[in-house]
């Protein structure tokens, strides 16, 4: 008999059939909370450093307290990885403010809840083979809004334009800023080639800061190739010889199509060749690394 799977809660490995989080927690009922999605690789989440560094942002941003020293966190996110048998799959940590009074003010919510699951991944390679995508028409994202420089539990922006993707047969969407610019995808940040430099959306444009295009902006303007964090319009999606997206998940995925324009070349163009061998090299350095 295949063993339940278990999850981490509140310091407890339960089975997830004997978890229970109440209805009056704030996350479920506001949102109230943050998360962070991070690959593992060999039973160890990749990037937990830097995951745990904008988790501590995010709930400082937010005003409530991080109940547990990272590093100590990592080690139980690791052990819950070796109890389900995951070598290589997906963790998800989410931290809710807890339950409090109603209404939008958040007193009395001193009790965080503390959540981490695992899962396998459909797609055993970091990187993921060419996708189709659509732009929202449905849904825009803020800009200059600093909460959205983390990832907090209200995501109905995104899982709108998501199902606005699925609904038009695409794998992905674009999701645009208020000024109709480029700000993100629906799981992951966006990049163009532009001659021999790249440019993603700054942070202004309204798009998550994420680990892994962080990471890339500073290793391509460390040996000198350029990284401009600026604006992109539709149009400059349309006219680039390569757009691929980046996320800690999928790796460098390839955009080959917007709507039904193709844009791009393949998978095995020398310059998303050439980001795909950076992206190793900035997995595999951080797994050397000790936290």
């Amino acid at each position: 008999m295949k063993k339940p799977a278990l999850l981490y809660l509140n310091g407890q490995f339960l089975p997830e059939a004997e978890a229970q989080v109440s209805v009056f927690d704030r996350s479920f009922l506001y949102g109230d909370g943050l998360f962070e999605t991070l690959r593992i690789y060999e039973g160890r989440p990749v990037f937990w450093a830097k995951h745990m560094e904008r988790m501590q942002r995010g709930a400082a941003h937010c005003g409530f307290k991080f109940p547990i020293d990272w590093v100590e966190l990592g080690f139980l996110a690791i052990e819950l990885a070796k109890r389900n048998s995951i070598d290589a799959g997906v963790l998800r940590v989410h931290l809710s403010r807890g339950i409090g009074v109603r209404g939008y003010r958040s007193r009395g919510a001193t009790k965080h809840t503390l959540l981490m699951t695992v899962g396998t991944l459909k797609h055993k390679g970091f990187h993921h083979p060419p996708i189709n995508t659509i732009i929202s028409k449905k849904t825009f994202l803020p800009m200059g809004d600093e909460t959205s420089e983390y990832k907090t539990a209200s995501k109905l922006p995104h899982i709108i334009a998501c199902d606005e993707a699925h609904m038009e047969f695409a794998d992905e969407c674009i999701i645009l800023n208020a000024k109709g610019r480029v700000a993100e995808c629906g799981s992951g940040n966006v990049f163009i080639q532009d001659g021999k430099k790249f440019i993603t959306p700054a942070r202004v444009e309204g798009p998550i800061l994420g680990i892994l295009r962080d990471g890339l902006v500073q290793v391509l303007n460390g040996i000198g190739i350029r990284v401009l964090e600026s604006k992109i319009t539709v149009k400059d999606l349309m006219i680039a010889p390569e757009v691929f997206r980046s996320s800690t998940i999928g790796g460098i995925t390839p955009i080959s199509k917007i709507e039904t324009k193709s844009v791009g070349t393949s998978t095995q163009s020398e310059a998303i060749s050439f980001i795909k061998e950076i992206t190793d090299k900035l997995i595999f350095s951080d797994y050397e690394t000790p936290w």
